[in-house]
């Protein structure tokens, strides 16, 4: 999704879209892709895999983060065909009090 709120009319357009808001979130919290533990992915044509997987390995980077696949009748947004999930691990804290 743009951040106007539009979808992008071409496949690969809403799957790029969709991680360069991950990125921008990411980079907002201080992490990146390195740093992803854990992502789901839910996709209303789950024929579209694999060209996500595609678009996928342009942003996620080693470690590779524990991945899933779900396939959904609908999303929140009715024309979106995906939505991800992407949780980044907690960074340890060397002050901690018991």
């Amino acid at each position: 999704m743009h951040t106007d709120g539009t979808i992008s009319e071409v496949l690969a357009g809403e799957f790029h879209d969709n991680f360069r808001n991950i990125t921008a979130i990411l980079e907002h919290a201080g992490t990146g892709y390195d740093d992803v533990v854990d992502m789901k992915s839910y996709h209303v044509r789950f024929e579209h895999t694999e060209i996500f997987a595609r678009i996928t390995d342009e942003f996620v980077i080693e470690p590779y983060p524990a991945r899933t696949t779900i396939s959904v009748a609908s999303l929140v947004v009715r024309e979106a065909l995906l939505e991800t999930r992407a949780a980044p691990r907690i960074p340890s804290t060397t002050n901690r009090s018991a």
